[in-house]
């Protein structure tokens, strides 16, 4: 399943985010993208991209998704998984996304991704993989306008693609996929979140 859904936030709130996260201020880490599936390494190279984390369960070795259910409890979170002052300004995009797009399941990881201009990959691809190896959604939110478009996978072959399109949600049901890093555009900011499933 891949669900694609467009301006799904106000343009006054999709610009705020993005002003936010492109203020000199805002703090990002680099990051090594390394983890590919084997059976697609030989089309694969690995990249550094920028991270933000604000949300991670897997820090405490969790594997079952132990916040609560969104859908039920939306006033509270495990304190200990929040890495980050921001989560408060990105949690209630997640509480609308479960709103009007009927995602269920325990978060269990919130993250901004920032990648910048690569054009290595002309041929091959960003690490193809999976977000978790348990059932799980993975929610993809562009906040810019951008080229670079996500990739799916399935028995090998690519099987659709996606572009960044601003304001633009992307549903999918853990299936393999990886990102590309934009050619034309400075930078490509996404908002990743992943709920493991009940």
């Amino acid at each position: 399943m891949i669900q694609v859904f467009d301006n799904v936030l106000s343009e006054n709130d999709n610009n705020t985010i993005q002003s936010l996260i492109s203020n000199n201020t805002f703090p990002w880490y680099i990051n090594r993208e390394e983890r590919t599936l084997d059976s697609y390494k030989d089309v694969c190279l690995t990249h550094s991209q920028f991270n933000h984390v604000l949300y991670n369960e897997e820090i405490f070795g969790s594997s079952k998704g132990e916040a609560y259910n969104l859908l039920h409890n939306k006033e509270q979170v495990q304190k200990k998984a929040i890495r980050s002052p921001h989560f408060s300004t990105f949690f209630p995009i997640i509480q609308h996304f479960i709103k009007h797009y009927k995602v269920s399941g325990s978060l269990y990881r919130m993250k901004l991704n920032c990648q910048y201009q690569d054009n290595r990959f002309v041929d091959k691809y960003n690490p193809i993989h999976f977000d978790e190896h348990t059932p799980h959604l993975s929610l993809l939110y562009y906040i810019n306008e951008s080229d670079g478009d996500t990739v799916f996978f399935k028995d090998g072959k690519e099987i659709q693609r996606v572009s960044p399109k601003k304001n633009r949600l992307v549903i999918s049901d853990g299936i393999a996929h990886c990102s590309s890093n934009p050619i034309k555009t400075e930078l490509r900011y996404v908002l990743n979140t992943v709920f493991l499933n009940k």
